[in-house]
């Protein structure tokens, strides 16, 4: 499976492509406004469809739509960082991030990871915000669940999660 673009290997689901077709039937083709959007399944509560059974706050105040997680952590760089910042990347990673960092002005600084330390950064205490790019949460394999730093209470209030339909519901184009 070649996940360097994201392009899965099997199709979007028939729920999915019949919900489009009734959408376009509805006349539905114009742009929507993301700010103050409702996310699907409305606000408040749990993720009641969740398959690896996390519980996350979803209030309307913690959720945006994008057409795109790049334009996601696009929106929460512009938010968060400010020119002449610098933003540690971990190394390997994709390309696409250090654009996004540059076009804020900030500087991207690539940090190793190794698989003797499970790939997690060695970095000292600070007050950090940490974007985690978790669109492949839900292809999980042998019973193995994924880990969203979301999940860890201490630094929520720092962590922006960006995540798609595009890959877990082969929706890439």
């Amino acid at each position: 499976m070649n996940l360097t673009l994201g392009e899965l290997n099997f199709d979007t689901p028939d729920y999915i492509k019949e919900a489009a077709k009734r959408t376009l039937d509805e006349g539905q083709t114009h742009y929507t406004v993301n700010m103050h959007s409702r996310p699907a399944g409305g606000c408040g509560g749990t993720v009641p469809q969740d398959p690896l059974g996390r519980l996350y706050e979803r209030r309307c105040k913690n959720v945006i739509i994008t057409a795109g997680a790049l334009e996601g952590l696009a929106i929460a760089l512009f938010a968060l960082i400010a020119p002449g910042d610098e933003v540690i990347v971990p190394d390997p990673c994709c390309p696409n991030y250090f654009g996004q960092i540059q076009m804020v002005g900030a500087k991207a600084v690539p940090v190793p990871v190794y698989v003797d330390n499970d790939y997690r950064l060695q970095a000292a205490e600070h007050e950090l915000y940490i974007f985690s790019d978790e669109p492949y949460d839900q292809l999980v394999y042998d019973g193995v669940e994924t880990f969203s730093i979301a999940q860890v209470p201490e630094v929520r209030p720092q962590a922006v999660v960006l995540n798609s339909f595009s890959k877990f519901y082969a929706m890439t184009g």
